[in-house]
């Protein structure tokens, strides 16, 4: 499947969790499910879209390093809210629904993808893209940048695009209990 596949059915799940989470009259639960939903969609979406992106628009030299920005600090605040908000919001609905061991389980599987490599890309984020320095730090961090390879930043970015994809899953998992859990 190509980048282009995969933005557009990002896109359609995007969709589609924002008419759930609009639609519900309830709150509770299920509005977590839904928002959770949700910001993970657009997170998935996010990424993916910045990555079709960066395969459409050609740039080269520093241009097109710098072109690599936007999804650096997609990259970056995506693992931040998944290691810091995600993934404990995760977790207290799975335990609220006697499923936390699964998805501890699922969580300790996905971390094999090792999404804590995103944060080798903060100083670039913070001091290249983020924000504009008065001083000469930029041509270090253009530097920097331009010695990470290319390989290595898709397959980080590939990584983060599988990784949301794999955490929308697990919430489906959860979803699934929900939906059968409301029918009895």
């Amino acid at each position: 499947m190509d980048i282009k596949d995969v933005y557009t059915k990002s896109a359609a799940l995007l969709e589609e969790a924002k008419d759930d989470f609009l639609s519900a009259r309830d709150t509770g639960e299920h509005h977590e499910f839904l928002s959770l939903k949700l910001m993970a969609s657009l997170i998935h979406n996010d990424v993916c879209r910045e990555f079709y992106n960066l395969t459409v628009n050609k740039t080269t030299g520093t241009s097109r390093l710098l072109a690599l920005g936007p999804i650096v600090i997609k990259l970056f605040e995506a693992h931040l809210w998944y290691s810091q908000i995600g993934n404990k919001r995760l977790r207290e609905l799975a335990k609220s629904r006697g499923m936390l061991e699964l998805i501890e389980n699922k969580l300790r599987e996905m971390n094999r993808l090792n999404p804590g490599r995103i944060e080798k890309y903060a100083d670039i984020r913070n001091k290249l893209i983020a924000h504009y320095p008065y001083n000469y730090e930029t041509v270090r961090v253009v530097q920097e940048f331009g010695s990470i390879s290319a390989d290595d930043f898709f397959e980080d970015i590939t990584m983060m695009v599988r990784y949301a994809l794999e955490w929308l899953q697990a919430l489906k998992a959860i979803g699934r209990f929900e939906c059968s859990d409301r029918t009895v």
